[in-house]
């Protein structure tokens, strides 16, 4: 108990004039594998399991023919959403690329689990929203550490983050959201991360001038 105090004060405000680390301490993996997976496997049981919506699977039509043909375009005449002619008579789509490549890793870690098929492909691609649901919730857990919370208020407040917000809803479903709150929470993460580092440098310039003023 008090070596976890002891490690989150000195997360929060290091005495030694080290800048924090970005990554958390090997002490901690475990404790943030476990709560990936936790998150992951009660979104992912949660979900339909299947492609829910029609957004959805454009992003996967597209992301199949990545795969298979090495472009964009949209081959299921099933498929229209957001789906327009372009060169030669093909159907194109301009949803968000970003997207389309989850759903890319996706069918790949379906094509590497076993023989090709379409319904894995697709029950891949359905827990896609689960799997960065837990990256949320880790991403959180870090936050919170380097705030100065314990480890298990951390966990626990990282779990809330997703199960007591729409997060969770959206990660059940093929809906896109999930994906831009987890590249939005990281871009501030790593912002406030920077901000701290320069902020101590700033103090240590300043009470090293400090100390070099005449008496």
């Amino acid at each position: 108990m008090q070596n976890d105090q002891a490690s989150t004060a000195i997360a929060a405000n290091p005495a030694d004039g080290r800048r924090p680390s970005l990554i958390p301490h090997p002490s901690s993996l475990l404790s943030l594998t476990g709560l990936g997976l936790y998150v992951f496997a009660v979104v992912a049981l949660s979900s339909a399991g299947r492609i829910d919506v029609i957004d959805g699977q454009t992003r996967y039509q597209v992301a199949r023919s990545i795969v298979e043909h090495g472009d964009s375009v949209v081959r299921d005449a099933d498929t229209w959403f957001a789906v327009f002619p372009g060169r030669n008579g093909d159907r194109y789509s301009n949803y968000r690329f970003p997207h389309t490549f989850v759903a890319v890793a996706a069918i790949l870690a379906a094509d590497a689990s076993g023989p090709v098929q379409e319904i894995r492909r697709q029950f891949f691609f359905a827990l896609s929203g689960a799997l960065l649901c837990g990256a949320i919730a880790v991403l959180y857990a870090c936050w919170f550490r380097r705030a100065g919370h314990s480890r298990l208020a951390s966990l626990t407040w990282a779990a809330g983050g997703v199960f007591c917000t729409p997060i969770w809803y959206y990660g059940t479903t093929a809906y896109d959201e999930v994906l831009g709150t987890l590249v939005v929470l990281a871009a501030i993460y790593a912002a406030h991360f920077v901000y701290q580092g320069r902020r101590q440098k700033a103090e240590g310039r300043s009470a090293s001038a400090f100390c070099l003023l005449p008496s």
